[in-house]
């Protein structure tokens, strides 16, 4: 398995620089198989999630459409690939944060009987509890 960064992810998504892209395309296709798989940490994910809400604007329903796609490459390994996908359904089903909605999903995972939080939209829509 060969970890790949956010930067390598983010120039094969986006094709926004010529010599970097062209390298990150010839490395997904090349380097990296079902059975020698590329790894995609949870803040990898989340890194790129941040970088296309922020710097390309990508709105909520583009930004779960990229992560969908990043689950479909046979050639990638998601970190808790089923917590994420959950999180992109919640985060549908309740007009909630992506970002939060995960977060919401490993704690529960982990045995947490609750996420507490600050962020009463947060609470609201991702299933956390509004720390008071």
């Amino acid at each position: 398995m060969i970890g790949i960064d956010t930067n390598v992810l983010l120039r094969f998504l986006l094709a926004d620089d010529t010599r970097q892209s062209a390298r990150a395309l010839r490395f997904m296709r090349d380097e990296i198989s079902a059975a020698q798989p590329g790894y995609v940490s949870l803040v990898t994910l989340l890194e790129v999630v941040w970088v296309l809400d922020s710097l390309y604007e990508f709105d909520a329903g583009q930004q779960m459409a990229v992560v969908e796609d990043l689950l479909a490459v046979e050639a990638l390994e998601i970190a808790e690939c089923a917590a994420v996908a959950r999180a992109i359904a919640v985060s549908r089903d309740r007009s909630a944060g992506f970002q939060d909605c995960l977060v919401a999903i490993l704690g529960e995972r982990a045995g947490c009987v609750a996420t507490v939080t600050f962020d009463s939209k947060a609470a609201r829509r991702a299933g956390m509890t509004l720390l008071r």
